[in-house]
């Protein structure tokens, strides 16, 4: 059978995507070498992006203060699994004292095998776990001067949700999109945007779609047919929205409307805060991940994974 220009393409990108990945693990492998060598005892913790750096040692240091490790920045899950799989392979003890933090995203550890050494969300990512009415309850009452004042926070974190829930509605096109891509193991043609612009347009009290096609966003590098989509759309039907979809996009939300709300708090052009004095400006540029973090809720099992933890032998 003659191969078509489309198969030709796939199969040049797959050998692309093999060849950065044994680079990747390659370097990552080094990076980790020297590590051990000035820290022998110490554990690491092999993580996906800065991001998941500051979450975690936010998160840790509530769960273990003690604890003194040293994060490996992956550059990605692929960066996180194919480092796994290179310690794996690796004959000398080099795994011993290394753990694997991993999102679940929409495919999970991707044919990896599970162990207790590897942390996996139960939900998208870590930045759903950002998102949530207590971290904003707790935010007002941090950063907007809202402590004291119950009803009020009741108020904005009721508005929130409602408005949340319809952003989590508009943008479940894009989701279903980044689902089908990972269930059949398509790669998309170019990075997702990180412009809340561009996926919607978000107001303090309402959301729209952007003017955008979903399918102008998340792009396929190959057709997907209608056989490949049928089975995978109902799977996607049993997801729950705020804990199952995408976590940046969420984040991206939450940052717009956290902005938003701090814009009406200064100019009074609602009765959110009602009769909250205006001595103290609210508190931007505290508005971060890190902050988030230190307030929500952790992931399922984490506390015990925390636990486990132990210096390399």
């Amino acid at each position: 059978m003659v191969a078509t220009l489309c198969d030709v393409a796939v199969i040049d990108a797959g050998v692309q995507k093999l060849s950065r990945s044994r680079d990747s693990s390659a370097v990552l492998k080094a990076r980790l070498i020297s590590l051990r060598s000035a820290l022998p005892c110490v554990p690491i913790l092999a993580v996906e992006g800065v991001d998941d750096k500051i979450i975690y040692a936010r998160w840790i240091g509530r769960l273990r203060s003690s604890l003194v490790y040293e994060p490996l920045i992956c550059r990605g899950k692929d960066g996180v699994l194919a480092l796994k799989a290179a310690l794996e392979r690796d004959q000398t003890g080099l795994e011993a004292g290394v753990y694997f933090f991993i999102d679940r995203d929409f495919d999970g550890l991707k044919g990896s095998s599970a162990s207790k050494s590897v942390f996996l969300t139960e939900g998208y990512s870590l930045e759903n776990y950002l998102v949530s009415p207590a971290v904003l309850d707790k935010t007002l009452i941090d950063l907007f001067h809202c402590d004291g004042r119950p009803d009020v926070r009741s108020k904005i974190v009721v508005e929130f949700e409602r408005v949340y829930a319809e952003f989590l509605s508009v943008t479940k096109q894009l989701n279903i999109r980044i689902y089908i891509a990972r269930k059949c193991g398509v790669k998309l043609n170019k990075t997702i945007t990180d412009k809340i612009s561009d996926i919607a347009q978000v107001s303090l009290g309402a959301v729209v779609a952007s003017n955008n096609d979903p399918s102008s966003i998340i792009t396929y590098i190959r057709e997907i047919s209608e056989d490949e989509i049928k089975n995978i759309i109902c799977q996607f039907g049993s997801l729950d929205p705020a804990k199952n979809f995408r976590g940046k996009f969420a984040l991206m939300f939450f940052r717009r409307w956290l902005d938003l709300l701090a814009d009406d708090f200064d100019a009074r052009q609602t009765d959110l805060f009602s009769d909250i004095k205006r001595v103290e400006k609210v508190r931007r540029k505290e508005l971060t991940i890190g902050h988030f973090a230190s307030c929500s809720d952790f992931p399922p099992g984490l506390d015990t994974f925390v636990q486990t933890i132990d210096a390399a032998a």
